[in-house]
């Protein structure tokens, strides 16, 4: 259920992620701002056809929340300057791989169902990964990511918050 159509939407990449204040800074990276995406959903060149399913829903319902289409992109076609919502784990992305590499996430020791959600910056541009080392922990890490940011899921149908 929709509640009312969203005419303009500021969803912060630290809204969905907490962060203590003082590590915010004065102009936060926005996934959608008066119904105009301002990241991109990044999934793999090779991605298979359930991440292509997922990063469509998780599009989907952005929309849904922001009235703003957020561009699914791979991974070796990153638009310069945008906050990037990495989907997948580091057997699934190579930017999720490359976060692990570098130590910004840790995907070794997660259980099967396990995800990381979290906010971070990789090569200079603000990312959120959302993923795990299954399909089923990166599509549960897609889900918490929207309930973070008000989307309630119900069996008949979905309540999407008035903003």
């Amino acid at each position: 259920m929709l509640l009312s159509r969203p005419t303009s939407i500021h969803l912060l990449i630290c809204a969905a992620i907490a962060v203590p204040a003082a590590a915010s800074s004065a102009q936060e990276p926005m996934l959608a701002k008066g119904g105009q995406a301002q990241a991109v959903i990044v999934i793999a060149p090779d991605a298979s056809q359930f991440a292509r399913w997922l990063a469509g829903e998780l599009a989907g319902h952005l929309k849904k929340l922001s009235g703003a289409e957020l561009p699914i992109v791979t991974s070796d076609k990153l638009p310069a300057g945008k906050p990037l919502v990495v989907l997948g784990g580091p057997q699934a992305n190579p930017l999720a791989a490359t976060a692990e590499a570098k130590q910004l996430a840790e995907f070794a020791g997660l259980k099967p169902d396990g995800f990381v959600l979290k906010r971070t910056e990789l090569d200079g541009a603000p990312v959120l990964l959302a993923g795990g080392n299954e399909d089923r922990a990166t599509m549960y890490a897609a889900y918490e990511l929207l309930e973070r940011l008000g989307i309630v899921f119900q069996l008949t149908n979905d309540i999407i918050p008035e903003q």
